[in-house]
């Protein structure tokens, strides 16, 4: 991932109010989606790798953090199944991707490369059944 990835990630889940999760995620998506399209295979890596790292984050204690902050929103936190849902689409898209792009060249696949949007995808599925700690775990 670049530092512009990063950024844009960690924008995401540490300063997006709970209210707007859902626009911000759909535009994320969107942006990603006409970048990878556009993208030479070295940049679809990275961001596959990036939409990968939105959803997986999702499902962390990162969201804690700020979307499910009660001390910060109050009740207007994001539940679980906001965040199972946003996580649920962006899966979907890496998956759209992965599908459009096969098949994968045959070096990607002999190195056992991670950052292919079939790779991406399976990484985060393996995410869904994370439990987060409660609040109280860190505080």
């Amino acid at each position: 991932m670049t530092d512009e990835q990063v950024a844009l990630v960690q924008d995401l889940i540490f300063k997006t109010v709970p209210g707007d999760l859902a626009d911000r995620e759909s535009e994320f998506r969107a942006d990603m989606k006409s970048l990878y399209g556009k993208a030479k295979k070295a940049d679809k890596a990275d961001i596959a790798e990036t939409l990968a790292e939105s959803a997986i984050d999702l499902k962390s204690i990162l969201s804690e953090w700020n979307l499910k902050n009660r001390d910060r929103f109050g009740d207007a936190v994001c539940s679980d199944g906001e965040l199972n849902e946003e996580f649920e689409k962006t899966v979907a898209l890496l998956e759209e991707l992965g599908s459009r792009a096969r098949p994968w060249p045959g070096s990607a696949i002999r190195t056992g490369a991670t950052t292919t949007p079939p790779a991406c995808a399976r990484r985060c599925r393996k995410a869904r059944s994370w439990s987060r700690p409660t609040r109280s775990w860190w505080t």
